[in-house]
């Protein structure tokens, strides 16, 4: 396993909530292995191992608004281990943008990310998490056209229904905020 990459967190009361939050989500993403470690590293997309382990950042937690859009973060790296199919970065070195290669693989990395959002809309709306607040988050974090028409699209084919959110969200952010 390739987690001695990362240093995890050292308080077991966000692990716990972050289990909580994927345990939720595991029904509706088969296929998944319901490994979310909490670690604290940069960057706020959370990345899924060779082996299916997601890693939430503790910045995840951070950057999210409310506990939905932080579902909606976890489900979508967990639509990426039950989809095996990975992002990867599409870097435009030394004039590779202008190689015949860069506009496939750019297409095929946002279809990679299209089918992820349209999985982990799925597994929010059958796990009880507001998908709106996903869709919402992406728009503020990575705007992207094309994703977030895929994502309304999708939410489209779904009734709209209440949704409630557990007050553990804002407590976990602040003793984040408290390290």
């Amino acid at each position: 396993m390739m987690l001695k990459h990362f240093a995890p967190t050292t308080d077991p009361v966000v692990s716990e909530y972050v289990e909580k939050i994927a345990y939720r989500l595991e029904n509706a993403l088969p296929g998944t292995r319901r490994i979310a470690v909490v670690v604290d590293q940069s960057g706020e997309e959370p990345p899924v191992l060779p082996d299916g382990t997601v890693v939430i950042s503790e910045r995840s937690i951070l950057t999210a608004q409310d506990e939905a859009e932080f579902a909606g973060i976890v489900a979508h790296a967990m639509a990426h281990a039950a989809l095996k199919r990975f992002s990867f970065p599409v870097i435009p070195l030394n004039g590779f943008e202008n190689s015949p290669a860069y506009a496939p693989m750019k297409a095929m990395q946002r279809q990679v990310e299209i089918d992820a959002d349209r999985r982990a809309v799925r597994a929010m709306i059958q796990s009880g998490f507001d998908p709106s607040a996903f869709v919402r988050y992406v728009a503020r974090t990575q705007p992207d056209a094309a994703r977030l028409g895929e994502m309304r699209w999708e939410l489209s084919l779904w009734q709209p229904r209440e949704y409630t959110q557990s007050g553990e969200f804002a407590s976990i952010q602040k003793r984040l905020r408290a390290n």
